[in-house]
């Protein structure tokens, strides 16, 4: 186990209160659950089931054949201890133990606090749904006016210089 990993554990242990804990056998805190592995840091994108939370992070890969570089989104289920409590938006710190579930192999030891990232990105998500639900797109009817009346005025303003020119 590496020193930060040490560091935040024993960091967790002393903030939690001796009469107000649970044993949770899954808790890195409370339980005897033992780190190993990688730790990674991401964005909290889902809590919708008990003690569980979907962590998502982006990677970038270059590619040689198109020199450019590609993201990739990573998304792990990850167990949230009661102690943290972690919630939708937060960015936390994970790391790797043992399997807890068919899906869980992570468990969330710190909780950074709440991302303006993902508040962002969700806004503009939510003005998108907005968008197509209040207005549906009419190009073709716009653009037909549009270059109709373009292509009048053009005329207007041709022959109004012409008389002025000579």
């Amino acid at each position: 186990m590496s020193k930060e990993i040490t560091a935040i554990l024993e960091e967790g242990r002393k903030n939690i209160k001796a009469g107000s804990t649970r044993k949770d056998s899954k808790c890195p805190f409370t339980g005897g659950l033992k780190l190993r592995g990688k730790t990674f840091t991401g964005i909290v994108v889902s809590k919708d089931t008990h003690r569980t939370v979907k962590v998502e992070w982006t990677t970038r890969q270059f590619v040689k054949k198109y020199e450019r570089f590609m993201v990739k989104r990573t998304k792990v289920a990850a167990h949230n201890p009661e102690v943290i409590n972690a919630q939708v938006g937060d960015v936390v710190i994970i790391a790797e133990c043992k399997p807890l579930s068919k899906t869980k192999k992570f468990v969330v030891i710190k909780n950074l606090g709440h991302s303006l990232e993902y508040a962002i990105k969700k806004e503009s998500i939510e003005d998108d749904k907005k968008v197509k639900e209040g207005k549906k797109p009419v190009k073709k009817e716009a653009n037909a006016e549009d270059v109709s009346d373009d292509s009048d005025n053009s005329d207007d303003e041709q022959t109004e210089e012409d008389p002025k020119e000579e």
